[in-house]
């Protein structure tokens, strides 16, 4: 699998692909839903694969990111989630739950030939970029494949 960067643009040559495009342009006004001041993402509703969709939306935008930081070992695992929590509690206000008991933890993916190369650690270093990619509306995540 060859990884290049052009113009802060992630390609691959995978038959999956994703890419994240992070927009620094507009403000920070999307916002995530809670109960009582806890946000809660099912991870077991989202599954990025193959498919064709462009998503703008907040609360898929940080499943990714929860998904992505998952399926690293137990010390990234939780270091990655630990600025996850940091990113979106600050941004919210509100409390993000790591949440196994629904099963939610244990469920939803992200296609391995997208990550495989682990090409994301980078936003966990500036979670600048975390913030921007999940709360800003011109930021989005695009999943295809090449078989089009």
């Amino acid at each position: 699998m060859t990884t290049q960067i052009r113009k802060s643009v992630f390609e691959t040559n995978s038959s999956s692909t994703h890419s994240l495009s992070i927009s620094n342009i507009g403000g920070l006004y999307q916002t995530l839903r809670h109960d009582n001041g806890i946000i809660s993402v099912p991870l077991r509703f989202y599954t990025f694969g193959w498919e064709q969709e462009t998503y703008y939306d907040a609360e898929s935008k940080l499943a990714y990111m929860m998904i992505y930081a998952r399926d690293w070992a137990n010390d990234k695992q939780k270091e990655f989630f630990e600025i996850l929590k940091e990113v979106v509690e600050k941004q919210t206000g509100c409390i993000l739950l790591n949440d196994e008991s629904e099963g939610g933890y244990d469920n939803g993916y992200i296609d391995h030939q997208s990550v495989e190369d682990c090409d994301l650690h980078y936003m966990f270093r500036e979670p600048e970029l975390i913030r921007q990619f999940i709360f800003n509306p011109n930021s989005y995540l695009e999943t295809d494949n090449d078989n089009h």
